[in-house]
């Protein structure tokens, strides 16, 4: 029969949202400090549902690793398997990340997974694919946007597997950058993310 319903949101005045249709949405602006309050009270005849979705970037500094439905383990090393911490590094290093991504089986086979990496302006990404030689071999991914300071790749992840993917970087310039925290989500599910916390790295001169 269709939704009918009342949407009040803070104390604000409240609003009527009503269609024959099986799904409504509603839009409204995100509070910026404290704790936001939105109610929704049900006019019609049925059964209402309620999905709440934010979206948004966090602060440099205050994001929290969280993960749900997915295992997310993120390494740096030098180009010889050395691991390292990358908060600070002498201008010229080669090195990369090892993100390492487990399906934990509490749900199914996951389809349409979208891994964001992010970088520092100080460093540079060496599009691998590009070199003829690179020594750094990847999971299978079905497609991978390498831009100049970000790295996106779409995959499927199978029940109880893992998958492990690279990326290659150079401390290219002198400075200190904040490093934004690794993302990996499914495109069209909210229930499965994964996602560590940022910090703040520094390239060096050669002593």
């Amino acid at each position: 029969k269709g939704i009918e319903v009342k949407l009040q949101t803070d104390g604000s005045d409240s609003k009527k949202l009503q269609t024959s249709l099986t799904l409504a949405q509603h839009k409204f602006n995100p509070v910026q400090t404290g704790e936001g309050k939105v109610d929704v009270t049900n006019n019609g005849d049925g059964a209402v549902y309620v999905r709440l979705i934010n979206t948004g970037v966090p602060i440099a500094g205050n994001e929290v690793p969280q993960s749900s439905n997915i295992n997310m383990d993120v390494t740096f090393h030098l180009m010889n398997g050395t691991v390292i911490m990358p908060d600070k590094l002498e201008q010229g290093t080669d090195f990369y990340t090892e993100i390492n991504l487990h399906n934990p089986g509490t749900r199914s086979n996951y389809e349409q997974l979208s891994l964001s990496v992010i970088v520092p302006s100080g460093w540079e990404i060496r599009n691998t694919r590009m070199e003829e030689a690179s020594g750094v071999e990847n999971s299978s991914y079905e497609y991978q946007d390498v831009r100049d300071d970000r790295v996106y790749t779409y995959f499927s992840l199978q029940w109880g597997k893992t998958k492990t993917f690279k990326i290659v970087f150079n401390a290219a310039y002198v400075g200190r950058y904040y490093l934004p925290s690794f993302t990996c989500e499914a495109m069209y599910d909210n229930s499965i993310f994964a996602r560590n916390s940022g910090k703040w790295v520094e390239v060096v001169g050669r002593e």
